[in-house]
């Protein structure tokens, strides 16, 4: 139900560009994820795949639709490292993913350029988030099997972005971008801690920045 709303919000929003006759450009881009704001407590470096549809009001703005994946995979480290500063118990050695669908809308800015242009842009939206988790605590010699949990919520997010469009000749072009966002509200729902039997050790608002690499097609 919620992706559908998104889509009709979509076709809504992009359909003046559409009655204009004004181009239509998909974008496909992917590349490594890295956690930051808490985050980089509980889980190592993952990866984000995106795909964007923007149809362009003029040669320099355009409203943009992007949805995708992100995967981060939760680190028996970070999270014992992350006990010891907050003087909790440690000896655990978990496994499980962390992962992310982002709906997001928005607007880029193309600066003028021949062969090679700039742009940012700006997106909000929501992101569908899930994590799993499983593994042992070894105590005193002892090892305990922790309970598998997993937890599925929703997030509202932002996205800041910024890139270059080199073009490769005719309507194709490479894009080479980086992507900072925020999910907020989260440190009860990303907090192994919690699901360990201890204190929180998330703080409240995630984010990641990635850096991506793909093409953009004009239609």
């Amino acid at each position: 139900m919620r992706n559908s709303a998104a889509a009709v919000t979509m076709v809504c929003l992009f359909a003046p560009a559409l009655h204009a006759g004004n181009d239509v450009e998909i974008i496909a881009s992917g590349g490594p994820s890295f956690p930051l704001r808490g985050l980089e407590r509980l889980v190592g470096i993952g990866y984000r795949i995106a795909g964007s549809v923007q149809f362009d009001l003029n040669e320099n703005v355009g409203l943009v639709f992007t949805s995708g994946f992100m995967r981060w995979r939760f680190d028996s480290d970070r999270i014992n490292a992350a006990m010891a500063g907050e003087g909790l118990a440690q000896g655990y050695a978990v496994r499980g993913p962390f992962q992310s669908v982002p709906v997001m809308l928005g607007a880029r800015l193309i600066l003028d350029g021949s062969a090679v242009r700039p742009y940012i842009g700006i997106m909000g939206g929501a992101y569908f988030l899930r994590w799993s988790m499983a593994g042992t605590q070894t105590t005193g010699g002892t090892t305990t099997s922790l309970a598998s949990v997993t937890r599925s919520w929703t997030e509202p997010a932002t996205s800041l972005d910024a890139g270059l469009l080199i073009a490769l000749g005719g309507d194709l072009w490479v894009d080479l971008g980086g992507s900072y966002s925020a999910f907020s509200n989260s440190a009860n729902r990303v907090d192994p801690a919690a699901v360990l039997g201890q204190s929180a050790i998330a703080t409240n608002t995630a984010s990641q920045v990635s850096v991506s690499a793909g093409f953009r097609l004009v239609l």
